[in-house]
């Protein structure tokens, strides 16, 4: 049996959006979604359409990560602390954005010799 890291890899996408399922879904939700994916896209059905095969090789890891409790609580969470991470990162960037605005907006004015007034309606001169 794969270790998580390894399925992790092996799904190239969000295994709950390859199978159309929502994050909420419960096991026969999840186990539904998946044999009616496979029924689509099985070698069996679909012959040598080299496209179906990656479908079905996506769909299978898929349902292999989050069709197994434990992997799916482990990918849930792994997921989340991702998703919490960018958020954070996004909101870091932002901040020194702002902060870079600011200056150089007192830096001109101070250049220009104009009373400017920042962000926080402090007025500068």
């Amino acid at each position: 049996m794969l270790r998580m890291q390894e399925k992790k890899r092996l799904v190239s996408s969000d295994p709950y959006k390859v199978l159309g399922v929502n994050r909420n879904a419960d096991a026969s939700e999840i186990r539904n979604a998946y044999d009616t994916l496979v029924n689509l896209y099985h070698p069996d059905v679909a012959g040598d359409d080299l496209a179906a095969a990656q479908k079905f090789s996506e769909i299978s890891n898929a349902y292999e990560v989050i069709g197994d409790e434990k992997l799916r609580r482990s990918y849930d969470k792994a997921w989340l602390e991702a998703r919490t991470a960018r958020s954070t990162d996004a909101t870091r960037y932002s901040e020194r954005e702002n902060r870079a605005q600011t200056l150089t907006i007192l830096i001109a004015g101070f250049i220009a010799g104009a009373p400017v007034r920042s962000s926080c309606g402090i007025c500068y001169n």
